[in-house]
């Protein structure tokens, strides 16, 4: 006994060693602790109730300043979660919850919920960010409300299922993933980068507001998901640049729609906006018009 416990002693301070070693290789390659700490919380469900993030970047001084601006900015209560202080970066991750995205005139940052908790809401300050995080789990309903007059640095979605609805989301960078059976629908006011990616059953369906970002990428690959565009009424492909790719999926524009197995691109068009679609294995991009 006392022989294999020396081997299993032996054998955890090699395993302790090598992660050790391994984190410290990573740190020094550039890994992001932060990433790191995401993939344990994704992979284990750690999420605890909201808190402070602050990033080695920054000074004492700034970490003194982002625990009093939390205590003296964030407030949550009985069924939800509010912030008077301005939100750079949303990210929302859905499974099997509910979640509604409004904007509205007068109104402070907000995340309400009639069957939710606040410790799925999650918030990172740092000396050039203010991130909001809200996990939706099955069974949850969340509504959030945003201030029109934002127009925040990054939305990042990452659905695999549950239903996302929104209105006139405004970002410079939107950053869409559904899988499984999600369901996200939502429209846009112009922006720099989309890019939505769909597999399995997940669907997306997205409409164009005022203004159209500058690239627009979709990617679609499985026989259940879709990713539907509405662009408006006086859209013209042929004034795009573009870049597509089809593989045993379809590519459906007003005027042709390509199927089988190809490619196409075309570097520059007289409108500011750049497609970049690919479907395959069955996935299927639809670009129509509106009204």
């Amino acid at each position: 006994m006392k022989k294999i416990a020396k081997i299993l002693t032996a054998a955890g301070l090699v395993l302790i060693l090598a992660g050790t070693g391994i984190t410290a290789a990573s740190f020094a390659m550039g890994a992001d602790p932060v990433r790191i700490g995401r993939y344990f919380e994704n992979r284990f469900g750690i999420f605890d109730a909201a808190y402070v993030i602050v990033s080695s970047e920054d000074s004492l001084e700034e970490s003194m300043a982002a625990e009093r601006t939390w205590e003296e900015e964030q407030e949550a209560f009985d069924n939800g979660w509010s912030t008077d202080g301005e939100v750079t970066e949303l990210e929302i991750r859905l499974s099997g919850g509910t979640v509604s995205y409004i904007r509205e005139e007068d109104c402070e940052f907000e995340i309400l919920w009639n069957s939710g908790t606040p410790e799925h809401v999650r918030y990172e300050e740092g000396a050039k960010h203010r991130k909001v995080t809200l996990w939706a789990l099955d069974g949850e309903e969340y509504e959030i409300r945003v201030p029109a007059k934002w127009q925040l640095r990054e939305i990042e979605i990452d659905a695999d299922s549950g239903v996302l609805s929104g209105e006139h989301l405004q970002a410079e960078e939107i950053d869409i993933y559904a899988g499984g059976p999600a369901e996200i629908c939502f429209s846009q006011i112009g922006g720099r980068i989309t890019s939505i990616e769909c597999d399995g059953a997940g669907n997306v369906e997205w409409t164009a507001g005022e203004e159209l970002p500058d690239y627009l990428k979709a990617e679609c690959i499985g026989e259940e998901s879709s990713i539907f565009f509405t662009m408006p009424g006086t859209f013209d492909p042929e004034e795009a640049g573009y870049e597509m790719k089809w593989e045993n999926g379809e590519i459906i524009f007003p005027e042709r729609t390509l199927t089988g197995k190809g490619n196409e691109q075309k570097q520059e068009g007289p409108g500011k906006l750049y497609l970049n679609l690919e479907a395959e294995h069955g996935g299927t991009i639809t670009v129509g018009r509106g009204r």
